[in-house]
């Protein structure tokens, strides 16, 4: 029992967990981000799963000068079993994951947990930035969490379900702890680091009471680590295994039917982006994986409209498929060897263009352009793509990849007879509909949705 002249320890406020596996080149920056946060009540808990490169002896060497530090060892693996096991550890009110290759702005964590308590949230989420490169070679770009509507009030996601469709990056805010000690809320422990976040942010998503979208940028996510999201065969399919852990968990719950319709878009977007980051001779595997789960979602739908009468269940609204997207399920729909040979089509077109003397124009600068000029990057043909181009004025002037972003008539008159990538799922017919209209022929117009 405590005396009374006995130095009381301060409550913690959010407790962060991070996994750990041979990250030696990053993990000091990563390291000196949190322990300067300005928040001071938070402890680090550290997981590390057999570091043999030095990560463990610079954790422990953190661990020594802060008692806020503490370093647990993950002895199967898992992602998702080191950060339950972080979990199960955490003191603090609220809970946060961070990743060892990645850092935080110093007063990340105070504006969360402000906006937590001062929202009564039981989720709060913030914009961030990814970079690639390091120190003054960086090149960053801003990330939205929401739309800019969602920000500035609470939100219920089980009754707002098109809350799902924004970004799902589990690192980019806080969550009660309660929400984890119910058992509802979890990791999947499979083996490695692949996709176990999904059903961790799905199952968060649709146990939160109280989420609160924060318009401030915290979180610095690095998207070069060349040791990060290897890809095999053994684990071609890991995504899978996912979803079906999501499934299972909400049948077991008797809650499944109630997120059925965002379960399977969810899923669908997810599925597309394994299959782009897969290696091209895994990706007819996968592809016609992903054809027979489609497939079968949408039989089970017409299956349920069909005894519905056509009725919707009230209370509740599902995501439906944007026009681009629908494009792509229903290549899915005749099987996943018409959808790799689509998507292996626009690659070689793109590569075609990109080996002439054409000048390009890539016209889209959200993910899925941002994702071919990583690409173009990646296979030396960055330097081909003379601008960018979107219709959004905000982004005109504007760099990425140092390439100057401008607005379609300013694109038109610079570059004159140069040839479009599109690279836009949700926008490609609008955007091919009006480069028509503006007089750009039909065959100088190239989607671009292989990557």
């Amino acid at each position: 029992m405590e005396g009374r002249g006995a130095e009381r320890k301060p409550e913690i406020k959010v407790s962060i967990v991070m996994p750990v596996l041979n990250t030696a080149a990053y993990i000091r920056e990563c390291m000196e981000s949190l322990v300067h946060q300005t928040l001071q009540e938070i402890e680090i808990i550290c997981v590390d799963a057999c570091s043999t490169d030095g990560t463990r002896e610079i954790l422990e060497e953190y661990a020594a000068e802060d008692a806020r530090v503490h370093v647990l060892d993950d002895t199967k693996g898992s992602t998702g079993y080191a950060n339950n096991l972080g979990m199960q550890t955490a003191r603090g009110a609220y809970l946060a994951i961070a990743e060892p290759d990645d850092f935080v702005a110093q007063d990340m964590y105070e504006k969360l947990y402000q906006a937590a308590i001062e929202n009564q949230a039981d989720v709060v989420r913030a914009d961030y930035r990814i970079f690639f490169g390091d120190q003054e070679n960086r090149e960053w770009i801003d990330k939205a969490i929401a739309s800019k509507d969602a920000y500035g009030r609470a939100h219920c996601p089980a009754r707002q379900q098109e809350l799902f469709q924004f970004d799902m990056s589990t690192w980019a805010g806080i969550f009660a702890r309660e929400l984890f000690e119910t058992g509802l809320v979890c990791h999947n422990e499979t083996p490695g680091a692949a996709y176990q976040d999904n059903g961790f942010w799905f199952l968060l998503m649709a146990h939160a009471k109280r989420l609160y979208y924060l318009p401030v940028s915290g979180y610095r996510y690095r998207m070069d680590n060349p040791g990060s999201s290897v890809h095999n065969r053994n684990r071609l399919f890991a995504i899978c295994d996912e979803y079906d852990f999501i499934r299972k968990r909400l049948e077991q719950e008797g809650i499944f039917e109630c997120f059925e319709d965002t379960y399977v878009w969810v899923k669908f977007i997810r599925y597309l982006s394994a299959y782009y980051r897969l290696d091209d001779t895994f990706k007819p595997a996968f592809a016609g994986r992903f054809a027979e789960e489609m497939q079968e979602h949408m039989h089970r739908r017409e299956q349920k409209q069909e005894a519905q009468e056509g009725g919707k269940d009230k209370g509740r609204e599902a995501i439906g498929f944007s026009k681009g997207q629908q494009k792509l399920l229903k290549e899915l729909l005749q099987g996943g060897s018409v959808f790799h040979a689509n998507r292996m089509e626009e690659k070689a077109r793109f590569h075609e263009l990109a080996g002439s003397d054409r000048q390009l124009i890539l016209y889209g600068c959200g993910s899925d352009g941002i994702r071919l000029l990583n690409y173009s990057r990646g296979v030396h043909c960055l330097d081909r793509i003379a601008a960018l181009c979107d219709s959004n004025p905000r982004l005109w002037g504007s760099e990425l990849f140092g390439k100057r972003v401008m607005g379609p008539e300013e694109a038109g008159t610079c570059f004159a007879g140069a040839a479009y990538l599109v690279a836009s799922i949700n926008y490609g017919d609008e955007i091919r509909k009006m480069l028509s209209e503006r007089g750009i022929r039909q065959e100088d117009i190239c989607e671009v949705n292989f990557c």
